[in-house]
C-alpha cells in the first residue's frame, strides 16, 4: 500500500509539474507573442504614444474657455497681422497699423506659412492659437521620431529623442515668450534634416521638392533668425556628407539643388523682405546676450526658474540624465552622423561666446548677421543637437547591456524606466511655464478697450484712428481685441517704419497722433487696467493740402477708403500744392490722376507721410492713391518657376531611370 502510494503521489506530483511547466510555456508564449506583436508594430505604437504625450502636455490649453488665450508676452504681435488679414478679406496693406504697414513683408509675418494660416482661417485666432501649440508639439516630437532613424534603429532610443524634445525647455519657453515664430520653427528642424537624408539616399524628384519645402518654412513662419541658423546646420551637414560620400559630384549636385529650389519657393516671403528692410527701424544691440561658453551647457540641465522670464531666450532645460546620455553619446558613439551634429554645435558656441576678444564682435559685424540681436536665440538649435547625441548615448547604452548578454526582458525594463523617468523630470520642470499660460483674467479688459476705441474712432467716419499705446512695466498680460484685429501696445513688435510724431509747418508742431492712450494696473484689480485716453488738440486730419507755409483742410473730400486704395476729390488746387495722406509712404505707393500713373515722391514728403505734389492749377481734381505690391508679384512669380522646373527634373529622371532599367 505505501508502495502505490508514492506511485499516486509521484504520478500526481508529475502531473502537477506539467500542469504548471504547460501554463508557464502558455505564458511565455503569450509573452512572446506580445512581444512579437509590439516589435512588428512598433512604429504605429510610438507614434500613437507621441500623440498621447502631446495631447496631455497641452490639455491645459486645449481644454480652456474659447474666451481663454495663452497669455505669451509677444503673442499680441505675432497674431496682429494675420488677424489683421483674416478680418477684412486678406487685405495686403493693414491701414490701421501704425500709419499703414505692409503686413505680408514684415520680418515676423508667417501669413504665408501654410499651417498657421489655414488653423487660424478654420479655428478664428484665440481657438486657432491653442491648437496651433498643439500641432506643432505633436510634428515636433513625431518629426524628431522619423529624423532619428538615420541615427539608431533602437526603436526605444528614438522615442526616447522624440519625448525629451517636444517637452524640452527651448520649446516650453518659446511657447510662454509667445515667440509665435520659433514655436512653428521648431518641428522644421528634424523634418527638413528627414528629407535630406532622404534625397540623398533616394534620387527621386519628389524628396528634393519636399526638402526645398521643409527648409523654406523657416522663412514662411517669420523666422529669419531660424533661417540664418538653420542655414548654419545644413552647411555642416552636406559638409560632413560630402566628406564621407564615395560620389561627390552626387551629392554636391543634390545640395545645389535643393539651394535652388529653396530660394526659388521663399522667394514669395524673401523678396517682399528684402523690399522693406531698409524701411524699417528697430532698436537693437547685436552683442547683447553673448555668453562664456563654458557656460551655455548649464542652461539644459540648470531650471533657472525664479528668473525665466528674463532669461527665456536661453532657457533649454532637458535635466540631467539627457545630458549625462548627450555626454557618452559623444564621447563613446562611432556614428559618423554625429559629426555633422558636432559641427553645429561648435559653430553655436562661436555664435554665443563673449571671451575671445573681437571674434564675436566681428562676426556679428558681418552683413545680415548684423540685424541679429541676442545671440543666445540659437539655443533653440543646440536643443535639437544635444538631444540628437543623447539619442545617441542612449543607443550606446542599449547596444552594451546587449553585448553583456543582458536578457531582452530586463533591457525593455531598463530601457522603460529610462525612458519614463528622463521624460517625467523634463515634462515635471517645463509644463510650469505652459500651465501658466492660461490667464482667465485677461479678457476683462477687452470691454473697457472697445468703449475708448469707439468713443474716438467716429471722427471722421472713414479713418480709423491711429493709436499710440504706452506699455505699463509691470504688466505681462495685455491682449487686446479691438474693431479690426489685434493691435499690441508698443508696435509690430519692434519693427515700424521710420515716423515722427509732429510736422513742423511754419514753425507750429503739428500732432500725426490723433489719440494716445496710456495703461496701467488698476491699484484694486492687477488683472484690469486703468485706461486713460489723451486727445491731442492740435493734430492734422487725415487728408489735407500744403501750400506754401499753410495747411488748407477744406478742399478736399473722401470718396473712397479702403485698405490700399483711396480716392480724394479735390477743389480750387494751385500748381506746386501738395495732398498729403495720414498713411506711410512705402515705394509700392502709387498716384493715379485721370489714369495717369505717377509716383508719390519720397525726398520731399512730410515725416515719411504718402504726399503728391500738384502739376498744375485746377478747379477740380480726382487723386487715387493705389498699392500695388510689386515685391509680391515678383516673388510669386519666382516661386511658380520652381513648377515647371521640377517637372522638367522629373522628366529627366524618368528617363534616366528608364534607360538604367533597360541597360
Amino acid at each position: 500500500m505505501p508502495i502505490n502510494g508514492e506511485k499516486f503521489i509521484n504520478k500526481h506530483e508529475k502531473k502537477h509539474t506539467k500542469r504548471i511547466n504547460y501554463e508557464r510555456g502558455r505564458r511565455l508564449d503569450k509573452y512572446k507573442i506580445f512581444l512579437e506583436r509590439i516589435s512588428n508594430n512598433k512604429e504605429k505604437i510610438s507614434i500613437f504614444l507621441i500623440v498621447f504625450v502631446s495631447l496631455f502636455y497641452t490639455r491645459t490649453l486645449l481644454l480652456s474657455s474659447n474666451d481663454f488665450i495663452p497669455s505669451g508676452l509677444d503673442f499680441d504681435s505675432n497674431l496682429s497681422p494675420i488677424a489683421y488679414m483674416l478680418n477684412s478679406n486678406f487685405s495686403l496693406w493693414n491701414d490701421s497699423w501704425m500709419l499703414g504697414f505692409p503686413d505680408y513683408a514684415g520680418p515676423l509675418n508667417n501669413i504665408f506659412y501654410p499651417i498657421s494660416t489655414l488653423t487660424f482661417f478654420l479655428f478664428g485666432i484665440v481657438l486657432g492659437l491653442k491648437i496651433l501649440i498643439f500641432i506643432h508639439v505633436l510634428l515636433s516630437g513625431v518629426g524628431f521620431y522619423f529624423f532619428s532613424q538615420n541615427l539608431t534603429k533602437n526603436n526605444w532610443a528614438r522615442m526616447y529623442g522624440s519625448i525629451i524634445y517636444m517637452l524640452s525647455g527651448s520649446l516650453a519657453a518659446k511657447i510662454y515668450a509667445g515667440h509665435l515664430e520659433k514655436l512653428m520653427i521648431f518641428p522644421w528642424i528634424p523634418i527638413a534634416l528627414y528629407f535630406f537624408y532622404k534625397a540623398i539616399d533616394d534620387e527621386r524628384p519628389k524628396y528634393l521638392i519636399f526638402s526645398s519645402i521643409s527648409a523654406s518654412m523657416f522663412i514662411f513662419a517669420g523666422d529669419a533668425y531660424g533661417a540664418i541658423f538653420f542655414l548654419f546646420l545644413f552647411v555642416a551637414f552636406f559638409s560632413t556628407k560630402i566628406i564621407y560620400s564615395t560620389n561627390h559630384k552626387k551629392t554636391i549636385y543634390i545640395f545645389l539643388k535643393i539651394i535652388v529650389f529653396t530660394l526659388l519657393i521663399v522667394s514669395l516671403k524673401l523678396i517682399p523682405l528684402v523690399a522693406i528692410k531698409d524701411y524699417l527701424t528697430r532698436s537693437i544691440d547685436v552683442l547683447a546676450g553673448l555668453e562664456n561658453v563654458f557656460l551655455v551647457f548649464s542652461h539644459f540641465y540648470s531650471t533657472r526658474v525664479n528668473d525665466f522670464y528674463g532669461g527665456w531666450e536661453d532657457y533649454s532645460f532637458i535635466g540631467y540624465l539627457p545630458f549625462i546620455l548627450f555626454i557618452i553619446g559623444f564621447i563613446f558613439h562611432k556614428s559618423k552622423e554625429k559629426y555633422y551634429l558636432i559641427l553645429s554645435i561648435i559653430i553655436a558656441l562661436i555664435w554665443v561666446q563673449d571671451n575671445i576678444p573681437y571674434l564675436a564682435k566681428e562676426i556679428h559685424s558681418l552683413p545680415i548677421l548684423n540685424n541679429f540681436r541676442i545671440p543666445t536665440r540659437i539655443y533653440l538649435f543646440l536643443t535639437f543637437y544635444i538631444i540628437a547625441i543623447s539619442t545617441l548615448g542612449f543607443d550606446y547604452t542599449i547596444n552594451k547591456l546587449k553585448e553583456k548578454n543582458i536578457s531582452n526582458k530586463n533591457i525593455f525594463y531598463f530601457s522603460f524606466i529610462l525612458l519614463i523617468f528622463s521624460s517625467y523630470a523634463v515634462y515635471s520642470t517645463n509644463f510650469i511655464f505652459l500651465k501658466t499660460e492660461i490667464d482667465e483674467s485677461n479678457m476683462k479688459i477687452y470691454d473697457d478697450l472697445k468703449i475708448v476705441y469707439k468713443s474716438f474712432e467716429q471722427k471722421d467716419n472713414i479713418y480709423p484712428a491711429w493709436i499710440e499705446f504706452e506699455k505699463p512695466e509691470n504688466l505681462l498680460k495685455y491682449h487686446v481685441f479691438i474693431q479690426k484685429g489685434y493691435h499690441n501696445f508698443n508696435s509690430y513688435y519692434g519693427y515700424s517704419f521710420n515716423y515722427s510724431k509732429y510736422i513742423n509747418i511754419n514753425n507750429i508742431n503739428y500732432s500725426i497722433p490723433d489719440i494716445q492712450i496710456s495703461m496701467s494696473p488698476n491699484e484694486d484689480d492687477k488683472n484690469k487696467l486703468f485706461i486713460q485716453a489723451h486727445k491731442y488738440n492740435n493734430s492734422l486730419p487725415s487728408v489735407f493740402v500744403i501750400r506754401g507755409d499753410q495747411i488748407v483742410t477744406d478742399n478736399s473730400i473722401v470718396e473712397t477708403y479702403q485698405p490700399g486704395n483711396v480716392v480724394i476729390n479735390l477743389t480750387h488746387v494751385l500748381s506746386n500744392d501738395v495732398i498729403v495722406l495720414k498713411m506711410n509712404w512705402y515705394k509700392y505707393w502709387f498716384v493715379y490722376l485721370d489714369d495717369e500713373k505717377h509716383t508719390p515722391f519720397e525726398t520731399n514728403s512730410y515725416q515719411g507721410l504718402l504726399s503728391f505734389q500738384i502739376p498744375s492749377s485746377q478747379e477740380k481734381l480726382r487723386i487715387h492713391f493705389k498699392y500695388i505690391p510689386n515685391d509680391l508679384y515678383i516673388g510669386l512669380s519666382l516661386m511658380l518657376l520652381s513648377v515647371p522646373l521640377y517637372i522638367i527634373l522629373y522628366i529627366f529622371n524618368k528617363r534616366k531611370s528608364i534607360k538604367y532599367n533597360r541597360g
